[in-house]
């Protein structure tokens, strides 16, 4: 072979190489990118609850919220707890962006917190400030955001919050306006609230808490909840002590944002699971991409196995026109109000979670029936109307 072919025989064989090593690195890098389309956490036999500080929300405007929108609906959460909305025109353009969501924000002078839901799947009874008393401004700057609703029939109460920042460290009850003993009085409030108001409830506490879990008890803020543990489950600990890859505050780095919950949710808990969502890994540009585009926090979720109450209550409804309650909600006594029946009937009473707790007698030709509550808690109940092989299922309210 002559020296001229021998050359142009080299050069070849070397971009050959050249080539096959580019299409090696895209092969590689096509097989590890993902996109955040390709988040995923909820499902449909599970409840789902995310706390997401969203960083001046939004961070970056139109990108930011765009970039949201597709965050929620990939990961398909029932409830996104989010702090640090800081634009109430632009936070009604997300959930209008939104398939399947609604939203809550409360309007202040300070970064607030809010609510995005899954309207298939919450029934929602009422979102409120608590805590709000001039008294507590100094623990609470911002009043923690409370949300009652019904998931699969169980009642369900979160608490959102975003305590006092910053800080040395060091707890000085001493000094009533350190920033640790701020934050250790606002949590002293909202155990004491939660006994006083939730007793018996699914209580979910969650949010940006600007401190340590894992402290020694001189200094950890959260001591309340840590030794009552019959009551309450941090259920982020075993993240909180573990790697920093993981933690919810990566440019300290530190964990800050946590979910507790209260002991009727233990059994839930167990077999759900609690993680830190790292949206950069769904980023080319990774954590200087979310930072920059998205917010400063990664989000933390909790995922628990409830069970479907609803079977055999709301799912045999077959006709709604026959059947109507009054007053609703009642503080007491309610009427059952019926179309004429030519046959004897039932109503039975069902608590929140499905038991039948009373059964209400029809007679012939009877249209209104009383039905006497008062030796029954507050909370939501089921009537379930059957006359002749035809049911009918109302929602009643009682509040003393």
């Amino acid at each position: 072979m002559r020296t001229e072919d021998k050359k142009k025989k080299g050069i070849l064989i070397y971009m050959r190489k050249i080539i096959f090593s580019i299409a090696l690195v895209i092969t590689t890098l096509s097989s590890y990118s993902q996109n955040l389309s390709d988040l995923s956490f909820g499902t449909d036999s599970t409840f789902e609850v995310m706390s997401w500080n969203l960083e001046w929300f939004p961070t970056n405007g139109q990108s930011t919220i765009d970039s949201v929108a597709i965050i929620i609906e990939a990961l398909d959460i029932d409830v996104f707890a989010i702090q640090e909305v800081n634009n109430e025109v632009q936070f009604a353009q997300l959930i209008n962006s939104l398939d399947g969501w609604e939203g809550y924000y409360q309007e202040s002078d300070y970064l607030e917190v809010g609510y995005i839901y899954k309207s298939e799947s919450i029934e929602l009874d009422s979102i409120y400030e608590i805590l709000t008393a001039d008294e507590h401004f100094r623990p609470l700057p911002r009043s923690p955001l409370a949300m009652e609703f019904s998931f699969m029939n169980h009642e369900m109460v979160i608490i959102n919050v975003h305590l006092k920042c910053c800080g040395d460290g060091t707890l000085d009850l001493n000094d009533e306006w350190d920033e640790e003993t701020r934050r250790y009085d606002a949590c002293n409030l909202i155990d004491n609230y939660i006994a006083e108001n939730y007793a018996d409830k699914n209580v979910i506490l969650v949010g940006d808490m600007n401190d340590l879990i894992q402290e020694s008890a001189p200094n950890n803020v959260f001591e309340t909840f840590i030794t009552d543990s019959a009551n309450y489950l941090i259920t982020d600990m075993d993240i909180a002590n573990g790697g920093n890859a993981y933690w919810s505050y990566p440019t300290w780095p530190s964990h800050i944002d946590h979910i507790f919950i209260t002991s009727e949710l233990f059994d839930e808990f167990e077999n759900g699971t609690i993680e830190t969502i790292r949206i950069e890994d769904y980023l080319s540009g990774g954590f200087n991409e979310y930072e920059s585009n998205i917010s400063d926090h990664r989000p933390l979720a909790i995922k628990l196995a409830m069970e479907d109450l609803t079977s055999g209550i709301e799912n045999i409804v077959l006709d709604e026109s026959s059947f109507s309650i009054y007053p609703n909600p009642s503080n007491a006594n309610f009427t059952f109000s019926i179309d004429l029946i030519k046959s004897k009937g039932i109503i039975e009473i069902y608590s929140s979670d499905g038991k039948l707790i009373e059964q209400v007698q029809i007679n012939q030709g009877q249209t209104n029936i009383s039905f006497n509550a008062s030796q029954f808690p507050n909370g939501f109940y089921y009537a379930k109307l059957i006359v002749a092989g035809r049911v009918s299922v109302k929602k009643m309210m009682l509040v003393k």
